[in-house]
């Protein structure tokens, strides 16, 4: 087939479709390294804290006590940041929401003892006095 007859014309262009990236230089995976083996040892703590220190302050059973390390783990995770300012910034954001948090559930246990109070008297009939025998 002749190239005048061709779709293209003869010409043929060269098409990247993916650039390759670049691999991290050393410095990059040493700083990597070192943060994943930061975040390891500081979920090894939370963990050994929750499971084994606060247990000797209170414990329900066993299970209990191994599910608060696993949550203890997943927030140290999220929790986890590069710097002072963002770790800062990330605790004091989680403890608003938590003020926040705690304010919704009291408002609403007060609520719910009100309640209770008022729907008593309309749920068990006062008691009428017994004739004397």
């Amino acid at each position: 087939m002749s190239a005048a007859g061709s779709a293209s014309g003869g010409q043929v262009s060269k098409v990247s479709h993916f650039r390759r990236r670049a691999l991290p230089s050393r410095a990059e995976v040493r700083a990597a390294a070192a943060d994943s083996v930061l975040l390891a040892v500081a979920c090894l703590i939370s963990y050994w804290l929750t499971t084994r220190v606060l247990t000797l302050v209170y414990s329900v059973s066993k299970d209990d006590d191994a599910l608060g390390g696993m949550w203890a783990v997943v927030a140290t995770v999220f929790l986890f940041r590069d710097s002072y300012n963002q770790s800062l910034a990330a605790a004091v954001s989680r403890m608003a929401a938590t003020l926040v948090s705690f304010v919704l559930c009291a408002v609403g246990l007060v609520a719910a003892w009100l309640g209770l109070r008022a729907i008593r008297p309309l749920i068990r009939p006062p008691e009428s006095p017994s004739p004397n025998r």
